[in-house]
Order: structure tokens, then C-alpha cells, then sequence
């Protein structure tokens, strides 16, 4: 088997919570551009935007713009509590992987 097979064989996808989770984790101590946010989680444009999209229409994040051509993304404590349930419910479930669950 060649290394590439090997190295994408390691990769697990992320659910959309799992994603809404990773977003929130990037904000929740500092204002940050969308783009540093993106390369925080580590997907695509299309990928970022419809999670920012989600999280921003359900006001789990807010925009500032602290200058005319800067926006920076903030978690509010809507958000914050999602992001606290988000967490429990990933301690308290687990990973399938570390308990050899097949979660389909």
C-alpha cells in the first residue's frame, strides 16, 4: 500500500456538529478573521462558509468590524452554552474508534 492510501485511510471526516464544535473552540477566546478561521479548522471555502453560515444565523457568532475592510467573528453566550453542551456531550459519548463502536 502506498503511503497516500495510508495517510488518507487515517483521515476521519467530521460530522456537522463536530465542525459547529471545531468553529466555536477557534473563537471562543479571541475575535478572529474568517480566513484564520477556515485554517484553524482546516477546510475548505464552501466548507467554512456553510458552517459560518449555520452558526451565524443561529447567533452563535457575531461580526465586528474593528476597521472598514476588517471583519473579525466573536462567539456570543448563546454560543458559548452550545459550545459547553457540544463538549459534554462529546465527553460524556466518547469516540467510537477508542471503544470499537461501528457507528453505522
Amino acid at each position: 500500500m502506498c503511503l497516500v492510501s495510508i495517510l488518507f485511510m487515517q483521515v476521519k471526516k467530521r460530522g456537522r456538529l463536530e465542525l459547529v464544535r471545531d468553529f466555536l473552540l477557534s473563537v471562543v477566546d479571541e475575535t478572529k478573521s474568517k480566513t484564520n478561521v477556515m485554517y484553524d479548522l482546516k477546510v475548505s471555502w464552501n466548507t467554512f462558509t456553510s458552517v459560518y453560515d449555520l452558526a451565524k444565523n443561529k447567533g452563535l457568532v457575531e461580526e465586528i468590524k474593528p476597521s472598514e475592510d476588517r471583519t473579525q467573528i466573536y462567539i456570543t453566550e448563546k454560543g458559548k452554552k452550545v459550545l459547553w453542551h457540544l463538549l459534554e456531550a462529546t465527553k460524556e459519548l466518547g469516540n467510537y474508534e477508542d471503544e470499537g463502536v461501528d457507528p453505522t
